[in-house]
């Protein structure tokens, strides 16, 4: 896989990149992150279906995964602290670097600009950010006011949608929630500690395994468009399925789509930053200000429209945080708040893992919409 060596930052990032699909000067670029554990990998089956679509496919790798730059010591000690402050400046930070990415890629593949010609878009590049990734994409458009001027205006240039796709409800501001009212397995006292590993039994089923017999309920409850009409939290989150249905353990070879190495380390400590404090502000500030809606000045990246994709048998932190958005979308429209382009799609039949599952269906669908 290339390396792109971020000079400015003493940064490299690992990614995997498809190509310009053969003969075509328009195609539109996905750049696609990981979440939690997962590398990049995780993507590898979507290959095969980007240029048939006229995409191409640029999977990145986070830094500690792959062969992208490691955190030093001195920076995880920041994320193991308890003052917020000197995270948000990590957080800033790594907003500084993906921007540097997304202009150094830019600029050495010359990607086509996005451009419309008779009612149709072509070009540019769409950043898909599936799961705990929306931690990076929160704060990259929460805090857009770090990165240097002439990046913000190359990027402009070619960025046409942000997907947040099925992400954790902490990287959306989602309060946390005490294991009575939002189970999860690696908080439960009575599973053996050894079960909860990243060896253990829990790991794959509950990051993509299937939770099909709350998909319905979950779907007809986020479908409403009044708020009056949106279940109360808690009911809602006491009818999700907790656990799993039965998937093969094999389903994911890890040799070939996981990192262990930063799980613990950095990434787990980055989605738990304070989600009221930090991400909710910055979710709320990316949606509603510095792009022509509320508040005045500078305007960050006017013209990117925000997807939002909930698969419905997904786990129930990322359901839930289908919820907490899908409320907070009701009441800027209660309250006459601007915000910009956003589009919540819930997707029903599919799970966590919907790229995995069914790669070719996957692609078809995120293609329709970016």
């Amino acid at each position: 896989m290339p390396l792109a060596s971020i000079d400015e930052y003493g940064v490299v990032f690992d990614y995997d990149d498809t190509g310009a699909p053969p003969g075509s000067s328009d195609y539109i670029t996905l750049i696609i992150t990981h979440g939690v554990y997962y590398t990049n990998g995780i993507f590898f089956r979507l290959r095969p279906y980007a240029a048939p679509l006229n995409l191409r496919l640029v999977l990145l790798n986070f830094r500690e995964n792959g062969k992208s730059t490691r955190f030093s010591d001195d920076e995880v000690k920041i994320l193991a602290g308890t003052d917020l402050e000197p995270k948000a400046a990590f957080m800033k930070q790594r907003v500084k670097e993906l921007a540097a990415f997304f202009v150094w890629y830019i600029r050495k593949e010359n990607i086509p600009i996005q451009k419309e010609v008779d009612g149709r878009k072509t070009g540019g590049f769409t950043w898909i950010a599936w799961s705990a990734a929306s931690a990076y994409g929160v704060s990259f458009f929460g805090f857009p006011e770090v990165i240097p001027e002439n990046q913000q205006q190359l990027i402009e240039k070619y960025m046409r949608a942000y997907v947040l796709f099925d992400p954790t409800h902490s990287v959306v501001g989602g309060h946390p929630r005490t294991l009575d009212e939002l189970y999860n397995v690696f908080l439960d006292p009575s599973i053996p500690a050894a079960d909860k590993s990243l060896q253990g039994p829990y790991w794959v089923p509950k990051l993509v395994g299937k939770y099909s017999r709350s998909a319905q309920y979950a779907y007809d409850s986020l479908s409403v468009d009044n708020i009056g009409n949106l279940p109360p939290l808690l009911e809602f989150l006491g009818k999700l399925q907790t656990m799993p249905d039965p998937v093969r353990l094999d389903l994911l070879p890890p040799e070939e789509t996981t990192e262990p190495f930063g799980v613990w380390r950095s990434f787990m400590p980055i989605i738990s930053i304070d989600p009221p404090a930090f991400y909710g502000p910055a979710f709320d500030r990316a949606l509603t200000q510095g792009f022509g809606g509320e508040g005045s000045g500078r305007t960050y990246f006017p013209n990117v429209k925000f997807e939002y994709v909930a698969t419905m048998q997904a786990l129930p932190e990322t359901v839930y945080g289908a919820y907490w958005v899908k409320r907070m979308v009701l009441e800027y429209q209660e309250r006459g708040t601007k915000t910009r382009g956003f589009n919540l799609r819930l997707v029903k039949d599919a799970a966590h893992g919907w790229h995995w599952e069914e790669p070719g269906e996957f692609i078809k669908f995120f293609a329709s919409i970016v």
